[in-house]
């Protein structure tokens, strides 16, 4: 019996191919296969993060462009991720913004704390601060895992600005709030 054990773990040592999936990514894929967007959104998640599965970055971009053809705001913020730290794909800052920006435009919390960074930055588009501080409080104003960041990082920016810009900017977030939080 023991020989038989130290032989499988051997085997699954040499070669993880004949080690059975793990279970909840085999029903990611299955699902994801079928053309599921949200399975295959999480599919990504868990490649691109290494959840539950080792971190694959090329696997993790298949699996986002599947998403990305039914246009959702989740994967074209993660998709904005990879290419400003170039994870999978060539990095384009560029891009990665106009990703940002369609996503920010879908009420994507998280996507609007990366669009209000990219404009504090100038990362992909020229800095604005104004724009910066507007898409950090609407970020800020909804639940996602960003959230606490694009409350710290608006605080900032507005030490940074003028009263009236921070005037201006307030006046906008009125405005926005109903077009662009959930």
């Amino acid at each position: 019996m023991k020989a038989q054990f130290f032989a499988i773990v051997l085997l699954s040592l040499l070669f993880p191919s004949l080690v059975a999936a793990n279970p909840k990514i085999t029903t990611l894929e299955t699902s994801a296969n079928a053309g599921n967007v949200n399975a295959q959104l999480d599919l990504a998640k868990a490649y691109y993060y290494g959840r539950d599965i080792q971190q694959d970055y090329p696997t993790a971009i298949k699996w986002l462009k599947q998403a990305l053809r039914s246009d959702n705001p989740q994967a074209k913020t993660l998709m904005g991720l990879a290419l400003t730290s170039g994870h999978g794909v060539k990095k384009n800052l560029e891009q990665a913004f106009q990703l940002f920006a369609e996503a920010s435009r879908s009420k994507d919390g998280e996507a609007q704390y990366y669009l209000g960074r990219a404009y504090l930055k100038g990362k992909g588009t020229d800095a604005n601060i104004i724009s910066a501080y507007i898409w950090l409080t609407l970020s800020s104003h909804q639940s996602h895992t960003k959230q606490l960041e694009a409350k710290q990082t608006q605080q900032e920016v507005a030490k940074l600005m003028t009263p009236a810009q921070l005037n201006n900017a307030n006046i906008l977030v009125e405005q926005f709030k109903s077009m662009y939080e959930q």
